[in-house]
């Protein structure tokens, strides 16, 4: 059955396109107060999602073509470096004999040159990280490349020379120094070709076994001095290890000795430090049970600090003596307290079957929301929902609470805000350790190796004041990138991006500061005003700017405007003498209270209705009368009573989806009485219709 509702003629719908694909949709927002309000959350949710679609689309477009373009500069220089090294005509490794020695130097030269063209290009900052990646690579292949040929050519060069062979060999073992089983083999080697020399030069036994233990210290040196020189912590450890395997067979000679003892008095402390910080990186994330309460108790609860509750209740290491009566708060010890957790949330939340990176969140929630909302949220996690979405979907659960009773829940937002922020950080498992863990650390190795201490302090200050100015440039980048979307959205923060979000949450930057839902209260208050009161309102005073989102107010100000015509003033007059007369001049003995939240949002329900209903009238050529408008008020009274007794329940699903659909091409918010009015006007127009 097609319903057709008549519309009012002066309504009209503006759309006008948004930079960042999206689209704003002005509605006359002054129709049905706080169902309008939940219609736009919905509205907004929606359109969030869209806005996420297209900014993930926008970023991913942006990597693809840094990736693409990188890819193209990288084809280049391999194009370049192969010219320069296989070009038949005076490439690298086309020389052959003594012109091919200055191969490394020649190929490190030209390499040379392409980085200092990189270093000045114009690049995106993206696409010269992924080319300086690419060129380290380059540099390492095509410099061992031409070493090799160096060596190849050196040795037919040389080939006849037992000097040239031994030589040719220490290179090769300096070139493979992390290979020992080469090591070895060329080492073999050169002991067989110093017994060739030794015979052909007629060497005393002594002799030969002198030559040989330099030949083998030589070698060791230069392998340990290579491995020392690339400066990775485990090799480091590993070095050291074969350097006094070698020392106490006898096989170092006492200057070769001496020299590496000095290498690795600088080098051990370094690699030591460095393996305890990585160390106490990993041990910072928090993963397991005990780790993941103590964290809780005392970072998001307040520790041992006994705290008094407004109810009168008290509460310690975050348990709190009204939802605990029988454990004896005052009295609790950590590990009581630890009991308490593990039995009421970590057990019977199932926080064990959570993935380990997200058992620190789904904890928190089990704690710090209400049992329903923390059962579908952890349930949620259990089957991989994103960290972001349930971050957000924490947010929007607090900024419910805080809009449905501010009084009781405002004092609260701020430390919310600042435990998801904290969470948000933690679950990081790249945070930074803990000074008081790392100064453990390091008196601890001092007494193993001296310098070590120091070395991990240097490393944790070095990290602290990397990461602060690193944290310093991202929250900049934050705040400009959110007062751009402020502008985009019209000051609706939950078009904001996930991603965005996070990061914003991690500098504890109110995003929320960028309002896109109106205060509830405030739009019964401008709901409930008459048309002279809503004229005389400042709607650029501070209350309403504050309280109001972008598009509500600019749709306040709109109705201000319509109300100066003439014909709207009239029908806004009988409007407010209906409403009037039913809620002050029908108290029934009672005194109203036009401030009451009960009465305004009362009074404003009404007079959206009956607006409604004229509107309907006056889009149809209907005459408006004083009657058919307090007869509407009284409609509404009635309307109430059948929508508690769950009347509305009697339109079949279909219908009531085309009386909703009918109602949002209006620009109206098809609430229930809307909903109800709507389907009694029809139903009145079919009755006259099929009259005998």
């Amino acid at each position: 059955m097609a319903i057709n509702i008549p519309t009012y003629r002066e309504r009209t719908v503006k759309e006008a396109p948004i930079s960042g694909q999206k689209q704003q949709i002005s509605a006359p927002a002054a129709a049905f107060g706080a169902p309008q309000a939940e219609a736009m959350m919905n509205a907004g949710t929606a359109i969030k999602r869209l806005g996420d679609q297209w900014n993930t689309k926008a970023i991913n477009i942006q990597s693809e073509n840094n990736e693409l373009r990188a890819l193209k500069l990288q084809t280049d220089m391999d194009a370049e470096m192969s010219e320069f090294l296989y070009n038949p005509q005076g490439g690298m490794l086309t020389k052959k004999g003594e012109n091919a020695l200055q191969a490394p130097q020649m190929t490190q030269q030209k390499i040379s040159e392409i980085q200092a063209r990189l270093d000045d290009s114009q690049e995106a900052p993206e696409v010269r990280k992924m080319l300086q990646k690419s060129l380290i690579q380059t540099q390492r292949r095509y410099g061992d490349l031409a070493k090799r040929h160096q060596l190849q050519e050196y040795t037919a060069y040389k080939d006849n020379t037992l000097n040239a062979r031994f030589e040719l060999n220490m290179e090769e073992i300096g070139l493979n120094y992390m290979d020992d089983t080469a090591f070895n083999e060329k080492m073999e080697e050169n002991y067989e070709l110093l017994k060739s020399r030794a015979v052909s030069e007629g060497w005393a036994d002594d002799q030969l076994g002198l030559a040989r233990l330099k030949a083998y210290s030589q070698a060791r040196t230069s392998q340990i001095t290579n491995i020392l020189n690339q400066g990775d912590p485990q090799n480091v450890m590993i070095a050291e290890a074969v350097y006094k395997e070698s020392l106490a067979r006898g096989q170092l000679r006492s200057e070769d000795s001496s020299r590496m003892e000095l290498q690795f008095k600088e080098a051990i402390p370094k690699a030591v430090a460095a393996t305890t910080y990585d160390k106490a990186r990993v041990m910072t994330s928090v993963t397991d049970q005990g780790d993941v309460v103590n964290f809780v108790i005392d970072n998001l609860e307040g520790g041992d600090a006994i705290a008094q509750e407004p109810d009168g209740a008290i509460a310690k290491y975050g348990i709190n003596s009204k939802w605990n009566p029988d454990v004896d708060v005052e009295n609790l010890t950590r590990e009581g307290a630890a009991a308490v957790y593990k039995e009421k949330y970590w057990n019977a939340y199932g926080i064990e079957e959570v993935p380990e990176n997200m058992r620190l969140l789904a904890f928190d929630i089990a704690v710090n929301h209400r049992s329903d909302f923390a059962k579908k949220i952890i349930e949620k996690i259990k089957d991989g929902a994103d960290p972001d979405k349930v971050m957000n979907a924490r947010l929007m659960e607090y900024h419910r609470l805080k809009s449905a009773d501010p009084e009781k829940y405002g004092k609260y937002w701020d430390g919310w805000v600042d435990r998801l922020a904290k969470v948000s950080t933690q679950m990081n498992t790249d945070v930074e350790p803990n000074y008081s863990t790392i100064t453990q650390a390091a008196n601890q190795i001092e007494t193993l190796h001296t310098g070590a201490g120091k070395e991990l302090m240097a490393i944790y200050e070095s990290d602290k004041n990397a990461r602060a100015a690193a944290k310093a440039a991202d929250k900049n980048e934050v705040q400009d990138l959110i007062s751009e979307m402020q502008t985009q959205n019209n000051g609706d923060w939950r078009l904001i991006p996930s991603n965005i979000r996070a990061r914003a949450r991690s500098h504890n930057i109110d995003f929320t500061a960028y309002k896109g839902i109106s205060d509830p209260n405030t739009v019964y208050t401008i709901d409930a005003m008459s048309s002279d009161q809503l004229l005389a309102a400042d709607l650029n005073d501070p209350v309403f700017v504050q309280n109001l989102s972008f598009t509500d107010r600019q749709n306040y100000i709109k109705k201000q405007a319509e109300l100066q015509k003439p014909e709207n003033k009239y029908m806004a007059g009988m409007v407010d003498g209906a409403v009037d007369y039913y809620f002050r001049a029908q108290g029934k003995g009672t005194k109203f209270d036009p401030d009451d939240k009960k009465n305004k949002a009362a009074v404003a329900e009404m007079r959206n209705y009956v607006t409604f209903r004229a509107q309907v009238d006056h889009s149809s050529n209907k005459e408006i009368s004083k009657q058919s408008v307090m007869k509407y008020a009284s409609d509404y009274l009635i309307l109430q009573k059948k929508s508690r007794t769950n009347d509305m329940h009697s339109i079949d699903t279909a219908t009531r989806q085309q009386i909703e659909d009918q109602l949002i091409a209006l620009n109206v918010t098809p609430t229930p009485e809307a909903v109800w009015a709507t389907y009694e006007i029809i139903r009145n127009d079919i009755d006259e219709a099929t009259k005998p």
